[in-house]
């Protein structure tokens, strides 16, 4: 299901240069990986989306959560997710109350939105 949304969501950002910085993962104790370049604040992905004109991939996780301990490491080894995450600019969020305002359809974890360069989120690809 997410390889089809990331591919939907590729759709809009066809086009978009990819710079390619070296990957840092956003929290010490989910496997991250080093094939994604992950930032780790809303702030810093939004203008880095500005400048280069690619949506943001938006993933709020908690590293207690079963769930992500799951998904986390098979989203950063499928090697077609790591491709299709080039054109975006994907950001690794840890939940905690300062993102309440993300909870647009629930507070489950992990959440995943995928926004404009504008900072619009895509309703239609809210996981």
């Amino acid at each position: 299901m997410l390889l089809e949304v990331l591919q939907f969501v590729v759709g809009a950002a066809r086009g978009a240069v990819f710079t390619h910085a070296s990957a840092e993962a956003p929290g010490k104790t989910l496997d991250w990986g080093t094939k994604i370049l992950w930032h780790t604040t809303l702030k810093e992905a939004e203008e880095v989306s500005h400048k280069t004109n690619k949506p943001v991939m938006v993933i709020i996780y908690h590293e207690y959560c079963p769930s992500c301990k799951m998904i986390i490491p098979r989203l950063t080894q499928d090697e077609q997710i790591v491709e299709l995450s080039r054109n975006f600019t994907v950001v690794a969020l840890h939940d905690t109350k300062a993102l309440d305002t993300m909870k647009i359809d629930g507070g489950y974890i992990p959440r995943i939105y995928f926004m404009s360069p504008h900072g619009e989120v895509y309703i239609s690809t809210i996981t």
